[in-house]
């Protein structure tokens, strides 16, 4: 987007870093950044946010905004005569709550003609979980940072059309709102910015197509579990702190003393987990593996948040976010992003553990194997 993006950036999925002539010269390229390096030195680089800034040696030389170029984007790819458009800002665990209520959000709005704007590729069998065919979904390749820029405001006018993007920031509001006294939770505070009563229920839940059902059964089929019961390890999250993966090996070992069959969620084989099998796919295939497995055990990401409401069991590890400047610690995190503030029929099946009262994570690894019933 914006008058460089076609020589300099790349869309979703395309990121390269490449090293020539043994190192000595480094090449950077993501959706929103392109920089060259020499000798590891930032020689030139291009970064965009809303602004378009060009730096040598680190020196900002010139500036280019971006605004009108990116609703330009958008008039040329969105699909036309739609009166409302819902963009979700977030990643997988607010999307599913929003996506839980998103018909009751759309009749609350009185929207005749909405569009739902998928702005990752992987999500599209995730939104067409919720969706189905009764609202339309289009893939649109936008930077996350592209939607934080320039889509603030819950509500944006846009050429005769409404754009719903809510909760800008919402891990920064919500702790805000807890330091000042008020009661506040991830699924009350998002019914808030839909418009609608925080008792309300959700009305929209998940379908797994015939075709990813077969996938799954398929592939463990080929490998082969043996009738042994699954239980399936997401030891992965992108924004929060992962656990040391000797607590996965450990938990993995124990697993396999109980008789489980051992799947790990991963994008890459993890040398120290000896797991039976390593499996990476779409979310919603993510999710039948979720629902064939005896048990779960995951960091409480987004994925871990969406894995929550199959009522499979499962076990939800919180630690403390990577961001800094966020700064929320595993106990906040457990305060606020409790799946238990969601709206199921019981919790019954739902382990929360703050990672930060465990003593022994070795300990832990032992107890939580030895406890499945």
């Amino acid at each position: 987007m914006g008058t460089v993006s076609g020589l300099f950036f790349c869309r979703e999925g395309e990121e390269t870093d490449k090293k020539l002539l043994g190192g000595l010269v480094r090449f950077r390229r993501t959706p929103v950044l392109w920089r060259l390096y020499l000798l590891g030195i930032p020689l030139i680089s291009l970064k965009s946010r809303r602004k378009t800034v060009a730096r040598i040696l680190g020196i900002p030389l010139w500036f280019h905004d971006r605004t009108q170029s990116f609703f330009n984007y958008l008039g040329e790819m969105v699909e036309p005569g739609h009166d409302h458009i819902y963009i979700i800002r977030h990643n997988i665990g607010e999307t599913f709550v929003y996506l839980s209520y998103i018909k009751q959000w759309i009749e609350v709005n009185k929207s005749q003609k909405p569009l739902v704007i998928a702005w990752r590729k992987k999500n599209i069998s995730f939104y067409k979980m919720f969706l189905g065919e009764d609202i339309p979904v289009q893939y649109l390749s936008i930077p996350q940072s592209d939607i934080n820029s320039f889509l603030r405001e819950e509500v944006n006018d846009w050429n005769g059309r409404k754009i719903f993007c809510p909760t800008f920031r919402i891990a920064e509001a919500m702790k805000a709102e807890l330091l000042a006294g008020q009661e506040v939770d991830f699924n009350k505070f998002i019914l808030r910015s839909m418009n609608l009563p925080e008792d309300s229920l959700p009305l929209n839940t998940p379908v797994v197509s015939e075709k990813t059902q077969l996938t799954i059964s398929q592939m463990l089929a080929e490998r082969n579990t043996q009738n042994k019961p699954i239980a399936f390890l997401l030891p992965e999250a992108t924004s929060l702190r992962q656990l040391p993966m000797s607590f996965w090996a450990e938990l993995c070992e124990a697993l396999h003393n109980e008789g489980f069959f051992v799947v790990v969620n991963a994008k890459h084989e993890i040398s120290e987990i000896m797991a039976d099998s390593f499996y990476f796919g779409q979310i919603d295939e993510v999710y039948e593996l979720a629902k064939q497995s005896r048990v779960i055990f995951t960091l409480a990401s987004g994925m871990g948040v969406f894995l929550s409401s199959i009522g499979t069991p499962i076990n939800l590890f919180y630690t403390a976010f990577k961001s800094k400047s966020i700064g929320y610690s595993a106990d906040l995190a457990l305060k606020i992003y409790s799946v238990k503030s969601i709206y199921y029929k019981n919790y019954y099946h739902i382990s929360e553990i703050n990672i930060e009262e465990e003593n022994s994570l070795s300990n832990l690894a032992k107890r939580l194997a030895t406890s499945i019933k």
